[in-house]
């Protein structure tokens, strides 16, 4: 299984991590980017199993987490992308089981969809992520695999979504800029 680790601009990783074919190389867990173990010399998704393998949200106890989302490699959409109907979704899945990275911004806008599914290749966005607008959306886990926001996040008049699914979001996705959370649902 090909394992993925992401060089992002202006992620500080320790002297002894370099980027290789794809895969961050390492002596330890301080060597690489936040939210990843070194296990067997490779920066991993997940947290150390006993057995000095990686544990992580998809695995079981003791099995390798596997690669950063359901994806493997990169591939860069240049611009900005907007998601209106599932169409869009389907539309920005790139080929072969790839991770994507949006150049620019990702804006969810106005739209009648319930949920963000189909997203999960999603890795990192260059600049902005919007989620605003939106009184049907009750789930952002379809971004399950976004790590990364260059900037900004805003997630404001989502009504049916619950504040607690967006703090759930909001705990793996490292953003550089301001995050700003509002007119959401309270948690039970």
């Amino acid at each position: 299984m090909a394992w993925l680790g992401l060089a992002w601009a202006g992620l500080a990783v320790g002297p002894s991590c370099a980027l290789v074919s794809g895969q961050y190389a390492c002596e330890g867990d301080d060597n690489c980017p936040t939210g990843m173990v070194c296990a067997a010399g490779t920066c991993l998704a997940g947290t150390p199993s006993p057995d000095g393998g990686v544990t992580g949200a998809d695995a079981g106890p003791g099995q390798d987490a596997g690669p950063v989302g359901p994806c493997t490699g990169l591939v860069t959409r240049n611009g900005n992308a907007t998601v209106s109907s599932p169409g869009d979704i389907t539309a920005l899945r790139p080929a072969n089981n790839q991770c994507l990275r949006i150049a620019q911004r990702l804006q969810i806008v106005d739209t009648g969809l319930t949920d963000l599914d189909g997203l999960e290749f999603l890795v990192e966005i260059g600049r902005d992520l919007t989620i605003t607008g939106n009184p049907d959306l009750t789930s952002v886990a379809g971004l399950s695999g976004l790590t990364f926001v260059e900037r900004n996040v805003t997630i404001e008049d989502n009504p049916g979504l619950r504040q607690c699914d967006v703090d759930d979001l909001l705990t793996h996705v490292t953003v550089s800029g301001q995050t700003t959370v509002t007119g959401t649902a309270p948690c039970p």
